[in-house]
């Protein structure tokens, strides 16, 4: 099954996604289809060859950009070991922050799949007067709809 997520505005108009690394872009990606229905996901950095095809040294990587960047909250969990030599290890547990989290791009989902049955249902002609009423497709207007930016790909 694929998983389709949805990034805020702010990692474009933010330029977020040229400031990150690569491996921080790699780990936002990866964090955001985790937790596209849960609020956090686990991650030991050896599995991430088996799980997303990048490197422990990548994912690691990763997660630092992404900590310098106030992106990611990092949550230790203490768990009892018994075959430890200190009898407990630490899992830790990656959650994206602010505009990114679970709960903001639950909401953004929300909002884009009510536009889009808004869209479904309205007759053709109707779509166009409101395209044309909302600047529809003209480089940086909102749309009536979503709010979101729209380009122009006539130059």
């Amino acid at each position: 099954m694929n998983t389709y997520f949805v990034l805020p505005h702010d990692f474009w108009r933010a330029e977020i996604f040229a400031k990150l690394t690569l491996p921080g872009l790699a780990m936002l990606l990866v964090i955001a289809k985790e937790t596209n229905q849960k609020s956090e996901m686990y991650m030991p950095y050896g599995q991430a060859p088996a799980w997303y095809r990048i490197s422990p040294k990548t994912a690691q990587n990763g997660i630092k950009d992404l900590t310098r960047h106030g992106l990611v909250y990092v949550r230790e969990e203490r768990i009892k070991a018994p075959l430890s030599s200190t009898g407990y290890t630490t899992r830790v547990w990656y959650s994206l922050t602010g505009a990114y989290g679970t709960e903001t791009r639950k909401a953004l989902r929300a909002k884009a799949s009510k536009a889009r049955k808004r869209r479904a249902t309205t007759p053709a002609p109707a779509r166009k007067r409101l395209k044309r009423a909302t600047g529809g497709g003209t480089g940086g207007q909102k749309t009536q709809e979503t709010g979101a930016e729209t380009t122009s790909d006539r130059r």
